[in-house]
């Protein structure tokens, strides 16, 4: 799927969401390194470890309509984050992948399929 900022502006255009428990307990482990523009996308998940993970991560926690709650650039292995008591989604991309500045907490994101 594709992930983009309201205005167009892209996030992420390889975000693959983890949906059988398997993928979500994967997640992104075991990867020494997440490619610009790849990432990994949690429905219904307010809370993440990085154990065991070989990478740091830029992580954005998002509320029901997928507005930014709490933003985390280059989480490092071996640290918990949450998005706080709104938050129900998460989203994570390889570290350095946001922007400067963006996204602002309350920014809205949005959620596209790749054009055809």
């Amino acid at each position: 799927m594709r992930i983009e900022f309201e205005d167009g502006d892209l996030v992420a255009d390889r975000v693959v969401e983890a949906c059988t428990f398997a993928e979500r307990s994967r997640g992104l482990l075991g990867r020494d390194a997440i490619e610009d523009g790849e990432g990994m996308y949690f429905a219904n998940c307010a809370s993440i470890h990085m154990y065991f993970m070989r990478t740091a991560l830029d992580v954005v926690f998002l509320d029901a309509e997928l507005r930014v709650t709490r933003v985390y650039r280059k989480l490092r292995p071996w640290t918990t984050a949450s998005g706080g008591g709104r938050a129900k989604h998460t989203l994570e991309l390889g570290p350095g992948s946001l922007p400067e500045g963006r996204p602002a907490i309350g920014e809205r994101l949005v959620i596209a399929e790749p054009p055809a």
